[in-house]
């Protein structure tokens, strides 16, 4: 059987195990009989690595560091130079758009290296061995969550113009507005050439539409939903390992707790200041999970899915903070602090009872393995409405933070907990339409590619 090496051309952090979700479901989709292998960068990684079927490459062969960074609220010197480096780029769209059809340095650089490759050249270190590995990718599949901007389009241009690489979009999330209409022709240019274009939600529909009419397209599945779970005996070392045999000696109730922007900065709309607004989410989660522990005696088991990039990113800081207010016993609650890959993760939450999530990809793990959720977020979140509102048609399991009250939070959990078994039967028979779908999308890319 042939193995196939597909190359995801957008930055890809796996600290966030939602991040790695979407690849390994990416691979489970289009060969679930695990013949492919997945190569990506990783602006965290110092050097390349190969784990479980994924070739990680350091970021900075492909992408300048500073082109990377986000606004974000806070004092330290990593929030001041990344909000410095969101503001340059901000300014040079006003004054001079055209910089983005610019190919970055280190780009312009690996390109170099592998023409010479291409030609014949012997690598002669560790950066030209690995590159070299590039060149033997099947193919390009783009559109890793929200990743596809006008730097990677760079990417997969050099892919197939230099290295005849065919490429297609699964999964892809758009913003509606672009910065510039710079960067919305680098976009434009590129996508002409995609043989599919499969987006993940509504809204990205209609930004397709209003910006790239030329674009055939349709709405599938975030492709983690078809991401495999560990096996049940990984799963059962896990708890061993963990010593967490105790707690599943109760009903558990699994969470997910983080504070990127949907609601470190566009929840509890009637408090200004930031770090009040964290103290709330956190305060808010507190007496939540004391809630559900004591009037439904479960026990509690915080599930990190992403432990950076950055400290601010990293979901156990927030459950530490969370478990010291609930101030619940410590056989009762507990935190996995250790890292885990998506597939045990996706594993662990199959034997929870019930799953209050705020990341997302959690909740795509859930639905794969048909384990009732609460979940909790933003209404400037558009993935909530496009992902667990419409696609999964689970309005009911949401409760939007922007105006949150104590007793209307719990009495939701108390409504949801109570019709678990039906949700439970909802979940299975979507997860079974989902799965459908993304077969059919696979399909039609294994013939765009001719893969067999």
């Amino acid at each position: 059987m042939k193995k196939y090496h597909i190359l995801v051309p957008e930055y890809v952090p796996l600290s966030n195990k939602g991040e790695e979700a979407i690849v390994r479901g990416i691979g489970d989709a289009l060969f679930p009989e695990k013949n492919c292998e997945i190569h990506l960068f990783d602006i965290g990684a110092v050097k390349y690595r190969f784990h479980d079927g994924i070739h990680v490459y350091p970021g900075t062969w492909f992408f300048s560091d500073w082109v990377m960074r986000e606004f974000g609220l806070g004092l330290s010197w990593e929030k001041i130079s990344d909000s410095f480096c969101s503001l340059f780029r901000h300014a040079l769209d006003q004054v001079y758009p055209n910089w983005v059809k610019k190919t970055p340095a280190p780009l312009l650089h690996s390109t170099a290296i592998l023409k010479s490759l291409k030609q014949g050249q012997v690598p002669h270190n560790e950066m030209e061995i690995r590159l070299q590995q590039l060149l033997g990718c099947d193919f390009v599949i783009a559109g890793h969550d929200g990743g596809l901007d006008h730097w990677v389009c760079h990417i997969i241009r050099i892919m197939r113009e230099q290295f005849s690489k065919a490429y297609g979009v699964f999964g892809v999330q758009l913003r509606n507005q672009f910065g510039s209409q710079a960067i919305m022709q680098v976009h434009a240019e590129e996508f002409r050439h995609a043989r599919f274009f499969y987006c993940r939600d509504a809204k990205t529909a209609e930004g397709i539409k209003q910006n790239f009419p030329f674009i055939t397209h349709k709405i599938i599945p975030d492709p983690a939903f078809a991401m495999q779970p560990a096996a049940s005996e990984a799963i059962d070392r896990l708890i061993y390992d963990e010593e967490l045999e105790r707690l599943f000696q109760k009903p558990v109730v699994m969470c997910t707790s983080c504070e990127p922007s949907p609601i470190a900065r566009h929840s509890f709309d009637h408090v200004l200041n930031p770090d009040a607004k964290l103290r709330m989410h956190r305060e808010l989660f507190a007496k939540l999970i004391r809630h559900v522990s004591e009037k439904h005696n479960v026990n509690v088991l915080f599930l990190p899915h992403a432990l950076g990039p950055g400290h601010a990113l990293d979901d156990r800081e927030v459950a530490r903070a969370i478990l010291k207010l609930a101030d619940l016993p410590q056989d009762r609650v507990r935190l996995l602090e250790n890292e885990y890959g998506a597939r045990e993760l996706k594993g662990l939450i199959s034997r929870a009872d019930f799953l209050i999530a705020e990341r997302i990809h959690s909740i795509i793990g859930t639905t794969g393995v048909a384990t009732p959720f609460m979940c909790l977020g933003s209404k400037k979140d558009t993935r909530i409405t496009g992902i667990v509102e419409q696609m999964l048609g689970m309005s009911e399991a949401v409760y939007y933070l922007n105006t949150p009250v104590v007793k209307d939070l719990t009495h939701k959990f108390d409504l949801l907990w109570e019709t678990r078994l039906e949700l439970k039967e909802r979940l299975e028979t979507k997860r079974h339409a989902l799965l459908k779908e993304l077969a059919e999308a696979s399909s039609n890319i294994h013939r765009a590619f001719n893969c067999r």
